[in-house]
């Protein structure tokens, strides 16, 4: 995986991964904050309607002790004046001050009047009642500007109620006796308190564990679209005999949870946006990092040594390609201190060597015992040798210092591979190889010089490091605007995690015979072959052999046409085809 798409994954990965928490706490604390709300506001409703019920039963109270406190009232009790009877418990009396129930009751329990007024019948007091206002009664009050008030549930039907003791205009008598005022929770009577409230309530009787708890303890309960609260309410006798609901659409809910969307939905934008950027940087920074690992592995490849990377910026990436920079410059200095090395040596040593190999000629044409002969042939053969590696090192020392002068021209490929091939006969012999060659007509363009130098080390290879009484093919063939000349041995072959190493300087692939060379010879032949702008290629297979491929340009017209002349290596080097 790329260190593009790395970044880009975990970009993306880490900005949804916040995102996605950012989200889900936000949204959870913001929407159970906005339940709490509503829960305190509900109850709140609640605790109003409850208070507009007191309120009622206040004003019933009051009403009830207008009546209670009044001479004639009290007369009646004592009496029981049929004209006050006549002129003042009437329906019409009692309706438009909200009385739906009258009883006057004598302090020993006799009813002097008693009527509950409901729609269009008048019916009786219920038993339950007449019998909490006998003495000893919840609604018996004996004594002055005492009042028994509250809720009342008979059968299914609901009363606020309010019981006095009816006594003179001063209350400066004892109680002759109770009147009882009720007024029925009629729905008529939920309408106008909704109303009022401005909330959806209902309330019913209910009965033992079927009450909800006493308010102002409540239960809630919440739908999509609509949240209730409900709470018991206690009757004179203390008990839950009432059931109150009230209902409110989840208005805050829903606008807070609107309003959450639309924090998230923005902070989802600003992260959408800084996600971009921040890829939008780390792809700026990672393609400065890849053209960076770019330029470094071209340098790697063409080895030029003048090649350098560009900084570009001033952050950690720029530093690291400023110290590319002095590493490369260091390896030139390095490689030129080399070079300079390897050319004063190869200078120093190839003159005493070239007197070596002039006195041991001149011995041959002496009379030699066969031992003297012998050593002689011995001298000769370390001698060459030894030419032969300055010979590798000075053209490895020009290559690398771009001096190596290079001319080519039109030459005929199997001309040049035949005289190539001649210079390694008697070698094939003494190894009893057969060389096979396939002739051909192509031409190509190169320096006659230098490819036969590469062809001449391939081809020594080959006869080298395959095994007696074996063949080495040798064949030509042309592929679009280039020429390929392929030899093939019939050697141990090479692994294919070895190849790689065949053209690094000086590795001798682990081979510690002396007569592998120093390692240099396939290095510079790809190196020439590079600088001709071609190449040398390798295949190989474990027990079967080896195919060493010179790729060199043919010799089209438009070459042709360019007259001969020195090239120096930088300029070659140019079109050098990476190895």
């Amino acid at each position: 995986m790329s260190l593009r798409l790395k970044s880009s994954i975990f970009i993306v990965a880490t900005m949804a991964t916040i995102l996605g928490l950012v989200h889900v706490l936000h949204a959870q604390s913001s929407l159970e904050r906005f339940e709490e709300i509503e829960a305190t506001g509900i109850h709140a409703t609640m605790g109003r309607v409850v208070a507009q019920l007191e309120s009622a039963i206040d004003v019933l109270s009051g009403t009830n002790a207008d009546w209670a406190y009044w001479d004639d009232s009290r007369q009646y009790v004592v009496d029981g004046n049929e004209d006050f009877e006549s002129s003042n418990l009437y329906r019409e009396a009692f309706e438009p001050i909200g009385v739906d129930l009258v009883a006057y009751v004598t302090t020993s329990g006799d009813v002097r009047f008693g009527a509950w007024y409901r729609d269009d019948e008048v019916a009786g007091v219920p038993d339950g009642i007449l019998a909490a206002l006998q003495p000893q009664g919840e609604l018996h009050v004996e004594e002055p500007g005492a009042v028994a008030r509250g809720i009342l549930g008979v059968g299914d039907s609901l009363l606020l109620v309010s019981a006095r003791g009816v006594t003179d205009s001063l209350q400066s008598t004892d109680p002759a006796g109770t009147l009882l005022m009720g007024r029925e929770v009629s729905p008529a009577f939920l309408a106008d308190l909704s109303e009022v409230v401005q909330v959806d309530l209902t309330l019913t009787t209910c009965e033992g564990s079927n009450c909800p708890p006493i308010f102002p303890a409540t239960d809630i309960a919440r739908s999509a679209g609509r949240i209730s609260s409900q709470a018991g309410l206690s009757d004179i006798h203390g008990e839950a005999v009432v059931s109150l609901r009230v209902r409110e659409e989840r208005e805050v809910y829903r606008e807070g949870a609107a309003g959450v969307q639309r924090v998230l939905f923005i902070t989802a934008a600003v992260g959408a946006l800084a996600t971009v950027i921040a890829l939008w940087l780390a792809q700026r920074t990672v393609g400065r990092i890849e053209r960076l690992s770019a330029r470094a592995r071209a340098i790697g490849q063409t080895h030029d040594q003048a090649a350098r990377v560009d900084p570009e910026g001033s952050d950690e990436v720029a530093m690291l390609a400023g110290e590319i920079n002095d590493m490369l410059e260091g390896l030139a200095a390095a490689s030129a201190a080399k070079s300079r090395f390897l050319s004063r040596v190869s200078h120093e040593i190839s003159n005493p060597l070239n007197g070596v190999l002039g006195h041991a000629q001149l011995l041959e044409l002496d009379e030699l015992t066969p031992e003297q002969r012998e050593s002689l042939s011995h001298i000769l053969g370390g001698a060459r040798h030894i030419k032969v590696l300055l010979d590798e090192f000075l053209d490895t020392a020009r290559i690398e210092a771009g001096t190596i002068s290079l001319r080519p021209s039109r030459l005929n490929a199997e001309e040049l591979i035949r005289s190539s091939i001649e210079l390694v006969v008697p070698e094939a012999r003494r190894r009893s190889v057969e060389l096979q060659f396939h002739p051909c007509g192509h031409e190509v363009w190169a320096d006659a010089t230098r490819l036969r130098q590469v062809l001449l080390n391939l081809l020594s290879n080959a006869v080298k490091f395959t095994g007696e009484n074996t063949v080495v093919s040798i064949r030509c063939r042309r592929e679009g605007e280039t020429t390929l000349i392929s030899i093939t041995d019939r050697g141990p072959g090479i692994g294919q995690e070895r190849i790689g190493r065949l053209f690094v300087p000086f590795d001798r692939l682990d081979v510690d015979d002396d007569d592998n060379g120093t390692g240099l010879g396939l290095t510079v032949s790809k190196q020439l072959a590079q600088l001709m702008g071609g190449d040398v290629l390798v295949s190989s297979v474990v027990g079967e052999g080896s195919t060493f491929t010179v790729v060199v340009p043919s010799a089209t017209n438009e070459r042709c046409n360019i007259p001969e002349h020195s090239v120096d290596a930088p300029e070659l080097r140019a079109v050098a085809v990476p190895g």
